[in-house]
């Protein structure tokens, strides 16, 4: 199997009743792909844990799972011939389908890297960023000064904290958030030259 389409009549998680975040996007990649929940044989497990754990005894077909973390680098070194990522195809793979189908993802392509043993050829998966959340009613001042430290140490924090380390500062103000930003925000990033007419558009869209 090289391909999302691949997966129809296999065994698929397809729900985590302790994540249901990371099963409505595996749903929304399993339709991205060109596929119906109906054409595989779905499955709730509770975490991530439990899916890889399936893949590896061989219960299951295919599971979701972060590129790159630890859980996945173990699967393939345990598992004989190793694991390999889906790529998501078809008429359906595009960012736009992709965040019709659930807001703020869209598709990610990941190349061959020393640090991704697990990826021997180019794939494209399934993508989302996350983001600072707070209250609309953050002093102004209060924002900026969160935003300030995390920019001015950023360099810090990907250092200590591996989950960002593919993050790039440039990128702070990416327009796929799903919620409003923060006014000073806006400001902020407006003074960093990151704000851009896609984030316009995106802020004129979720204040309708």
């Amino acid at each position: 199997m090289k391909e999302i389409k691949d997966l129809k009549g296999k065994k698929v998680v397809t729900d985590f009743s302790a994540l249901k975040a990371v099963g409505l996007a595996n749903q929304a990649m399993i339709k991205a792909g060109g596929l119906s929940l109906d054409d595989v044989d779905g499955v709730t497990v509770a975490g991530l844990g439990q899916g890889i754990e399936g893949l590896t005894d061989g219960s299951l077909d295919a599971t979701s799972i972060a590129v790159g973390i630890p859980l996945t680098q173990q699967a393939h070194a345990s598992i004989p011939g190793g694991i390999r990522y889906l790529s998501i195809t078809g008429d359906g793979a595009n960012d736009e389908n992709m965040n019709n189908l659930y807001a703020g993802t869209y598709l990610l392509p990941v190349e061959p890297s020393p640090r991704l043993p697990e990826v021997t050829e180019p794939v494209t998966v399934l993508g989302y960023d996350v983001f600072i959340t707070t209250s609309a009613d953050l002093p102004d001042d209060q924002a900026t000064a969160i935003l300030e430290a995390l920019y001015n140490a950023w360099d810090k924090v990907r250092e200590d904290y591996p989950p960002v380390r593919a993050g790039i500062k440039a990128q702070m103000a990416k327009a796929s958030n799903t919620a409003p930003y923060h006014p000073a925000a806006i400001a902020f990033f407006k003074s960093k030259g990151m704000w851009t007419e896609a984030n316009d558009k995106k802020e004129a869209s979720l204040s309708r």
